[in-house]
């Protein structure tokens, strides 16, 4: 994958990376989620965020605006989170084996004046990072987010993220490059043993037998397999973000996470800047249609949990947890389309977690099914 451009910045003794359109959604993305992760853990204990590609650390749009790279926009998220939390802090720890790269990064935090020790940088590969004792010290006490954003997929082995989710609050979110992978796949000198280093196997192999959509499907399920099994995350999840121009996917951020909530904030955060969806569809992103409506999504939902749980019984959190992962339904989407089930009579609601006609957690939820309309 072609390396970005560094770009002079007018008065500054570093340069900058073009700021593309689907950075911005992935920062943006980023930043609502981990102002939802800090707020939630960071009232008992301490947070970090572990940038595993730190970058350049600065990028430039079009018109000359000047915005920073990922641990940046974190520390200025965290900062906000934590200033009336005298007993609780936030960390980040950033990697970047790029020595130009790294030095240019420096030379931005020292800059903006945020080069202190709750902000640690090391040229070194991130692999090597999580190796050390300190490091491993900290993200073992620390309820930590790990950030994997490469350019392409080299030395990102499956394999080393095997420990990082033992420990209490720590998740995933890995860049999935998908469109430089799949490109790469059909070039016949592909370096194989990256690829299967960056899988956990060699399945990826079959993928070379397949194409368009079904490919695409193939790799990224197998992708969001392997790490479940690696990690042992309870979930994961895929959000797709496609070119700015083309209707053509870029990339995901691959979610994962041992907590129900993790997977519900994330996919709730990621709508929040994105009329309502859990994909970002480039040109189209604007385009409002049937399907985004919420009435919609809850009569399509309310279809599936009929022909799921008909005659059952499960609380809702229980619900929640068999749906999350496999549709691109939010929590919201699922407690409004149970609301409107119980006006129509397809399902009872025992409230136990909440009150008259709140709905959550332990609530039980008793389907009858769909009643069978009387024609006179």
């Amino acid at each position: 994958m072609a390396k970005p451009e560094n770009i002079p910045v007018y008065g500054k003794d570093y340069y900058a990376w073009n700021y593309e359109e689907q950075t911005q959604m992935k920062h943006r993305v980023l930043r609502a989620y981990y102002r939802v992760y800090a707020s939630k853990l960071g009232r008992s204990r301490n947070t970090l965020f572990f940038d595993c590609h730190g970058g350049c650390g600065a990028y430039i749009q079009s018109d000359g605006t000047l915005s920073y790279g990922s641990s940046i926009l974190i520390n200025s998220v965290a900062e906000q989170v934590f200033a009336n939390r005298p007993f609780t802090h936030n960390h980040i720890i950033i990697c970047e084996r790029d020595k130009g790269y790294f030095e240019n990064l420096n030379k931005v935090l020292k800059d903006l004046g945020i080069y202190d020790k709750r902000i640690i940088t090391y040229n070194k590969d991130y692999n090597d990072a999580l190796l050390d004792s300190s490091n491993k010290v900290a993200y073992r006490s620390n309820s930590t987010l790990f950030f994997i954003d490469p350019f392409g997929y080299y030395d990102t082995p499956m394999l080393g993220m095997g420990d990082l989710m033992k420990h209490f609050g720590n998740e995933i979110l890995v860049n999935f490059m998908f469109d430089f992978l799949n490109r790469g796949i059909s070039v016949s000198n592909i370096d194989e043993s990256q690829l299967t280093s960056f899988f956990g196997c060699e399945d990826w192999k079959n993928a070379r037998y397949l194409s368009g959509g079904e490919r695409e499907t193939f790799l990224v399920d197998l992708y969001k397999r392997k790490l479940k099994e690696t990690t042992r995350a309870n979930f994961v999840f895929a959000y797709r973000l496609c070119y700015p121009a083309k209707d053509q996917t870029y990339y995901y951020l691959i979610h994962a996470t041992n907590h129900i909530d993790g997977i519900s904030l994330m996919k709730s955060s990621f709508a929040s800047i994105n009329y309502g969806r859990v994909e970002y569809l480039g040109k189209r992103n604007d385009e409002m249609s049937l399907f985004d409506m919420d009435y919609y999504k809850q009569s399509e939902l309310a279809n599936l949990l009929n022909k799921k749980f008909t005659g059952k019984t499960f609380s809702f959190i229980e619900i929640l947890e068999s749906i999350i992962e496999d549709t691109a339904s939010l929590e919201k989407d699922l407690r409004g389309a149970l609301k409107e089930m119980e006006k129509r009579g397809e399902v009872s609601i025992r409230r136990i977690d909440s009150a008259k006609t709140g709905l959550k957690g332990k609530d039980e939820v008793t389907f009858k099914g769909v009643k069978d309309e009387v024609h006179n």
